[in-house]
């Protein structure tokens, strides 16, 4: 877009090239949370929890195999960026644990920050890291990254 038509903030959609503009950064426009379900899915709702409250979802780490991982930040320039998750997440691995949402009928914009609240209990005797990927997921299965977040435990 020309400089004299943006607003203070312009910025491009990364997969439609689309423009928005906005007075400030980040948007405070609208906030929506999603919440984690006992059966490994997500609601937009609190309400929709009652079971998950006093459930817990177990996973178990093997050092002799690693956790994949494709995309997000990287110092490979092959690795970097927006990578399809299909063959990770269709992995019969132990040490993943997804969570998905249903299909969504109407297009879902993220822009601005994105956080994950987690409650992990733990019986690793040194650290734990965990990665907290939110993606996105075609009407065909392909997922792909959008945006991830790491801490040690």
């Amino acid at each position: 877009p020309s400089k004299s038509r943006c607003h203070p903030v312009c910025i491009q959609l990364i997969n439609s090239g689309d423009w928005l503009q906005m007075d400030t950064w980040p948007p405070r426009s609208f906030r929506a949370e999603m919440f984690l379900t006992a059966d490994q899915g997500l609601r937009w709702h609190r309400a929709d929890l009652e079971d998950s409250r006093r459930t817990t979802i177990d996973y178990t780490y093997d050092a002799s195999r690693p956790t994949p991982s494709a995309g997000g930040p990287s110092f490979s320039l092959w690795n970097a960026g927006s990578k399809n998750q299909f063959f990770i997440e269709r992995r019969d691995r132990t040490d993943l644990v997804l969570f998905t949402a249903p299909p969504s009928e109407a297009e879902i914009e993220v822009v601005g920050d994105v956080r994950a609240i987690l409650y992990i209990s733990t019986s690793a005797t040194k650290s734990l890291d965990v990665i907290a990927r939110l993606c996105s997921v075609s009407r065909l299965g392909f997922s792909h990254n959008i945006c991830e977040g790491v801490t040690r435990v």
